[in-house]
């Protein structure tokens, strides 16, 4: 048996981990906002120190741009010397190359001419050598050609002379026209010399007019900038020592932030270890959970009273919120002036009426208040648990109002409840799979409310290894979101049979059972789990002669009774197999006995989990109707189910 400081410390453990998780939140945020500031003041100090970088920067370059200045003048008198040095000894250079070269070319010439003539003589001597014998014969002849050779030989000599004579002009012309070529040159250069002399002159001239408004500028230049600087310097020692100031503020905040961030991996690693301990922790929750809802009991009842006018009320006794008596119940007591029939039809001569339930709702607590006592029923069908939530009580009574009203009814809060649930488990693993069926049990037969067609026959089917019920040809909905949900719930009411009787213009005239099965897998421990929730809006009850029923509604009304009769014989059967007797086992329970029953089979018995609603009417005309509800209910609230 566990210890119900478990429970505590478990709920203790989930309140720290919700507040370390709020204070890491607040100190993250208090982080950021310190980070932005001293970056906001960082950037703020770059600016200033790039305008003072900027202003130094400008001296350095007007600094530069002055000894440019000056430096180039003094190249420019190097340059002139240095010129004038150059063209003078280029002249001379080109004049004695151009001698030179004059010089090779005539003596070359000479030389091979006289190599001509020498060759063309040497020619002639080894001819006369060779025909000498030859010629002595034709001596005679020969001479006449010989002297005739001679004359041409001394023609051709002329014209070799005069030849060389001519080129030998030629080359003293064109060496003529070079030296014209150069003085002309030498001539341009000295108008070049003279003009650059006097372009330097200007330049000096310039130089000079320039140096003194330059350095007249330079100086109110400098002055204006040494005074802006002086008060830049001023302002980066300000700056300064706000920065200074603000690395003291900083690293006071980087010590805190130290020991922030030591508190948030402290909390971190705790967290970690919580989460790690979640799946036990979710496990031992979910035993505990269970073992909590079988000591309240398997089967509850909850007893609430329709808001009426106090005129034409009935004298109830309800109790406080608080009010409990010695066996955790709370007592309502009703006192009537006129007698009353019972639920047998006898008179009863007492006047005064007392009933026992779990929770009693008076006519001013609201339908959220209502559901505040079944969330954890919800939860228990979540766990995998059976869960059936069913409203009796007399036609006009409000079942409708607290079990199927859009916004605020029993099945709308729980649909939310649960995929508020479901969300808040996939956090641990947990993936879930919501289906919906929607069935009403008109005349003994069931009806599909979300679906068109009215000719389909349903069987109702049991698992009971599992115990699942399945109902055969019936729509079954898969249920993604609340919403999705909601408008299929909008939708079966509206195909719900209602009918006029004399107790209720807008009776409800079958019992509707929205069937909600719930399919959870963790994904981390490979745990399955499987429920149903089983929300259920009985028909009302009422007797033949009170609702005047004829024809087909008094065939309603007797299967409508017929049935709630049925639901009260199977419960007080599981009441019989768990008294302990020997014979326990074989008492037989009456499930098949009615549709509702034999549907509801699961949620009845064994480790399931039931909440009946009674709901009454506190009017005085209603009293004996009323009396006859509070009977039925707490019969059923005297028979303790367990697993």
């Amino acid at each position: 048996m566990h210890h119900p400081n478990s429970t505590s410390l478990a709920i203790v453990s989930y309140r720290r981990q919700h507040e370390l998780s709020q204070d890491i939140q607040l100190k993250k945020q208090k982080i950021s906002h310190l980070s932005h500031e001293i970056t906001r003041i960082k950037t703020k100090n770059a600016t200033k120190e790039l305008e003072v970088w900027k202003l130094e920067d400008e001296v350095v370059q007007l600094r530069k741009l002055y000894a440019s200045v000056k430096a180039n003048i003094e190249k420019l008198h190097e340059y002139e010397e240095d010129s004038l040095r150059t063209l003078d000894n280029h002249y001379e250079l080109g004049c004695k190359e151009i001698d030179a070269d004059l010089n090779r070319k005539l003596l070359s010439l000479k030389e091979r001419v006289t190599r001509e003539v020498e060759s063309r003589i040497q020619e002639a001597k080894a001819k006369s050598a060779e025909t000498r014998e030859a010629l002595v014969e034709d001596i005679s002849r020969l001479s006449a050609e010989l002297s005739a050779l001679k004359t041409e030989l001394e023609l051709k000599l002329k014209v070799l002379q005069d030849q060389s004579k001519k080129q030998e002009q030629s080359l003293r012309q064109a060496s003529d026209v070079e030296l014209a070529r150069l003085r002309d040159s030498k001539s341009q250069i000295d108008a070049t010399i003279v003009s650059k002399r006097a372009q330097l002159k200007d330049a000096q001239e310039l130089h000079e007019k320039l140096e003194s408004s330059s350095n007249k500028q330079l100086q109110q230049k400098l002055e204006s900038l040494a005074s802006a600087y002086s008060e830049k310097e001023a302002g980066v020692l300000e700056i300064q020592r706000k920065v200074q100031q603000v690395k003291d503020r900083l690293k006071a905040a980087e010590s805190v932030v130290s020991t922030q961030k030591n508190l948030v991996e402290k909390y971190r690693q705790e967290t970690s270890w919580m989460q790690q301990r979640l799946p036990l922790l979710e496990i031992q929750r979910r035993e505990l959970h269970n073992k909590l809802q079988e000591l309240k009991g398997n089967i509850r009842v909850f007893c609430r009273v329709k808001p009426a006018e106090a005129a034409s009320c009935a004298s109830f006794d309800i109790p406080s919120t608080e009010e409990f008596n010695s066996n955790g119940k709370q007592v309502l007591t009703i006192s009537s002036s006129t007698p009353s029939s019972s639920f047998s039809g006898k008179d009863i001569r007492s006047s005064q009426y007392s009933f026992e339930f779990d929770k009693i709702f008076d006519q001013r607590c609201s339908n959220s208040e209502v559901f505040s006592e079944i969330d954890q029923l919800v939860q228990s069908s979540l766990d995998g648990l059976n869960v059936c939530v069913f409203a009796y009580g007399q036609t006009g009574s409000g079942k409708t109002w607290t079990m199927s009203h859009p916004e605020d009814g029993m099945i709308s809060l729980s649909l939310k409840r649960i995929f508020c649930h479901i969300s808040d488990l996939k956090e641990q693993g947990w993936e879930y799979s919501i289906a919906g069926q929607f069935v009403e049990i008109y005349n003994e037969q069931i009806i599909d409310l979300l679906s068109s067609k009215t000719n389909c026959k349903h069987e109702i089917k049991h698992d009971d290894i599992k115990l699942q019920t399945e109902i055969l040809n019936c729509s079954t909905i898969k249920l993604n979101d609340e919403n999705n949900a909601i408008e299929l719930l909008t939708l079966a009411n509206a195909n719900r049979s209602t009918g006029f009787t004399m107790a209720n213009s807008r009776s409800s005239r079958s019992h509707s059972i929205f069937i909600i099965k719930i399919s959870g897998l963790n994904q981390k421990t490979g745990q399955q789990t499987e429920g149903t929730l089983n929300l259920v809006d009985l028909a009302g009850s009422e007797r033949l002669n009170v609702s005047q029923a004829r024809g087909e509604r008094l065939k309603e009304t007797q299967a409508i009774n017929k049935s709630l009769s049925c639901l009260a014989d199977v419960i007080y059967s599981l009441s019989q197999r768990q008294n302990g007797l020997k014979n326990a086992l074989m008492v037989h329970v009456p499930y098949r006995n009615s549709k509702l029953t034999f549907l509801l089979k699961h949620s009845l018995g064994g480790n399931s989990k039931t909440l009946m609603f009674v709901n009454i009417s506190p009017l005085e005309e209603h009293l004996n109707e009323t009396i006859n509800s509070l009977r039925f209910a707490a019969k059923v609230n005297n028979t303790k189910i367990s697993s």
